[in-house]
């Protein structure tokens, strides 16, 4: 029979046989004096240990006593145990050690913080504290001892003059060693010259010699760099509203009364009489605009003012309402639209625009060849792209400019533009091509040549040979650079290379 009781008191003996070195050790390592303690030491023989010097000053036990402290409060001894377990047993030594080296340098530039500037910082960390669990700031603070309040004062100070022993150095994250410092000011501070040899493949082209077989077999083996690439046209119509005016003038002529009383108004809202005009012809109304707006237009010839201000009572759109040239001169587009579709429609062509605007005397422009990476469509810089070009065919030639009327004054016209001629890309032929294949063939060889040059350089340089000896034997030109920083950036002489292959 299964005697549980046995079991259990021996799982008791066993867990003390565990638990009782863990926690001496915790005690031995976390505890001031707590070795002397259980080793009989008196405390005349512990005074005499020795804790090592700081630039040459020693290192009394209490500054010893309190770094460790400061340790202890800053990491918990939690993680100081684990830190221990992955780093070593000498972990904690050498975390005390560093903080001794700052409490001695915040002694040295006199940096001592004060306790109210310590307990500011603590009450913030309290409150933070009391969020992240719940409770109020009063509950929080009650379960501190008053010795763990001053270990905490303690770790404050260390923090905030340790902050501004940093500020100091003007190290954001710690200080540096003095080897780190040597390396840095080296940087920032040394200088350095040096010699090059530059060589350039253009140096071999009078060298290279050309003829017809070599630059045929050249461009059998390169055809593809001297294929044209597909290219297209673009015709185009736009509907300028400055080319309506006169069909603007009868509406006009047309409009109520009150409706020319608010054009008038919004074309010249400093002058309170305007709305007065609305009877006069338009002739009538530029002779009284030019009289009332004599700075508006002064210097101007009166045919040139006349036409400005024709226009601008033409084109000025009131409210939701465009100006009526544009209204005229979206309609007429429409008009023309709707005729090109349904001619277009019963037989694609791509020259069908072209015919139907020379019916209808418009005038039509067409663009330069255009091809895939060309930047924009002269012309239609802003409202066509070139990527839109290559998606027309001879069944979906057409590009309309505007499928609604906008009131905007600064709007662009409307236009039709069409797909006009087709370019299929194709391969130059050698005759085409002989120009650019005798470029390229002796730029292809001087690079070898340059190339021979350069491992010729290379082992004379592997001989020990100096620059000075390897220009003056091969007739380079011997550069000085310098001086420069190593801490990067150009270098005066280089910062511009040649072509990439020199």
């Amino acid at each position: 029979m299964i005697d549980f009781q046995k079991i259990r008191n021996k799982q008791k003996w066993l867990f003390g046989i565990i638990a009782i070195p863990v926690i001496i050790g915790f005690v031995v390592m976390f505890t001031p004096d707590a070795t002397d303690t259980l080793l009989g030491r008196n405390n005349q023989r512990s005074q005499q240990v020795n804790f090592g010097e700081i630039n040459k000053k020693p290192v009394s036990k209490d500054q010893w006593l309190n770094a460790r402290g400061i340790v202890i409060s800053r990491f918990g001894v939690e993680t100081l145990s684990r830190m221990i377990n992955q780093l070593g047993d000498d972990y904690l030594d050498r975390m005390i050690i560093d903080t001794l080296v700052e409490m001695e340098m915040l002694e040295r530039y006199t940096i001592r913080p004060t306790t109210s500037d310590a307990l500011d910082l603590l009450v913030e960390q309290i409150k933070a504290e009391a969020l992240r669990r719940g409770l109020s700031t009063g509950e929080v603070a009650q379960n501190m001892t008053k010795q763990t309040e001053a270990s905490l004062i303690r770790l404050q100070k260390y923090l905030i003059g340790t902050e501004q022993l940093r500020q100091l150095a003007g190290i954001a994250d710690g200080l540096v060693s003095e080897k780190e410092a040597e390396i840095q000011f080296r940087e920032e501070n040394e200088k350095f010259e040096a010699e090059s040899i530059i060589i350039s493949h253009t140096n071999y082209l009078p060298l290279v010699q050309i003829d017809d077989n070599a630059l045929k077999s050249y461009y059998t083996n390169s055809l593809s760099k001297y294929r044209i690439s597909e290219s297209r046209q673009l015709s185009y119509v736009t509907f300028q509203p400055t080319n309506f005016l006169k069909e603007a003038e009868t509406k006009y002529l047309n409009l109520s009364t009150s409706d020319k009383n608010a054009l008038l108004s919004n074309c010249w809202p400093s002058d309170t009489s305007i709305t007065n005009q609305s009877s006069l012809t338009i002739p009538k109304l530029v002779d009284y605009v030019l009289s009332v707006q004599t700075n508006e237009f002064e210097g101007m010839k009166k045919e040139d003012a006349a036409g400005k201000i024709r226009e601008k009572l033409l084109t000025t759109p009131v409210g939701f309402k465009a100006g009526l040239a544009i209204v005229e001169a979206y309609s007429a587009g429409v008009d023309f639209q709707k005729s090109l579709q349904a001619t277009y429609n019963a037989k694609p062509a791509l020259d069908t625009l072209d015919k139907m605007a020379l019916l209808q005397n418009l005038e039509v422009k067409t663009t330069a060849s255009l091809k895939r990476d060309t930047p924009f469509v002269p012309g239609l810089q802003s409202r066509v792209s070139p990527l839109d070009v290559f998606t027309l065919s001879k069944t979906n030639a057409l590009i309309i400019g505007a499928s609604t009327l906008s009131s905007a004054a600064n709007a662009e016209p409307f236009f039709i533009a069409s797909l006009k001629k087709i370019m299929p890309s194709r391969d130059r032929s050698f005759a085409e091509a002989k120009s650019l294949v005798s470029v390229d063939y002796k730029k292809a060889e001087s690079i070898k040549l340059l190339k021979e040059a350069g491992d010729k350089v290379g082992q004379s340089v592997t001989n020990e040979k100096t620059l000075a000896e390897i220009a003056k034997e091969n007739n380079f030109k011997l550069y000085k650079l310098g001086p420069f920083s190593s801490s990067g950036g150009s270098i005066e002489g280089l910062s511009k290379p040649g072509i990439s292959e020199d």
